[in-house]
Formats: C-alpha cells, structure tokens, sequence
C-alpha cells in the first residue's frame, strides 16, 4: 500500500519513498509491542488540533488534517509494519505544488509526541 500519490511536487514526505532525499522521511519506531505503539499513535492524532480520522483499522490510520491559517487539507496516513517494527508514515497536501514544509513539521511533530511517556 502506497501512502502518499508520488509526484514530483514537493508537497509530501513519505518513509516509503526512498527515492528522494526531498520526499523521504524516517518512519516512526515502535519502542514497545507494534500494536500498543499504533494505538498510542491513533491516540495522540486523535487529540490533534483541525485534525479529523477518516479510516482506521488495526494497521492502517488516514486522517484529514487541516493547515493553520487557510485550513488546506492534507492527508496523513499510517501503515503499521509489524515485521520491521516500524509505522510509515506519509502526509501529503491536497491542494498545491509546494506545501512550505507543513507535511514534514506535521510529521515529525507527532514523533515527538509518540517519544514522550
């Protein structure tokens, strides 16, 4: 599965894109069990400001996440890898050829959020 539509825009980060040092960006750990460090992620984004989850299931989180000033969606997703211990992470602009840096300040906001205990 595919996080983001890959495009030459510069207008999303994804941890599955290693094909450009622009687009990339590291997924998130899973410190504890996989399934227990998903539900913290859910958790936090659910507390999230302008921030609406769309789909959610087990392995899989798509939210619809709201700029600021202008309200611009952008859609973040997270897939849960349990066999790599990690959950990729892709958040992309809906609207745009250049997000300003949002996508990758929104993502690894959450990072820090998910390290704090």
């Amino acid at each position: 599965m595919s996080l983001v539509e890959h495009t030459i825009r510069p207008n999303y980060v994804c941890s599955q894109d290693g094909t450009s040092r622009f687009h990339y960006i590291e997924p998130l750990p899973c410190g504890e069990t996989p399934e227990r460090t998903f539900a913290r992620v859910k958790a936090l984004l659910e507390k999230m400001p302008r921030t609406v989850i769309l789909e959610a299931s087990d392995e899989y989180i798509h939210v619809l996440c709201r700029t600021p000033v202008f309200r611009f969606p952008d859609d973040l997703r997270c897939l849960l890898c349990t066999q790599d211990r990690v959950i990729h992470v892709g958040s992309q602009s809906r609207y745009g050829f250049y997000d300003l840096g949002v996508n990758r300040r929104r993502v690894k906001r959450l990072r820090r959020r998910l390290q704090r205990r």
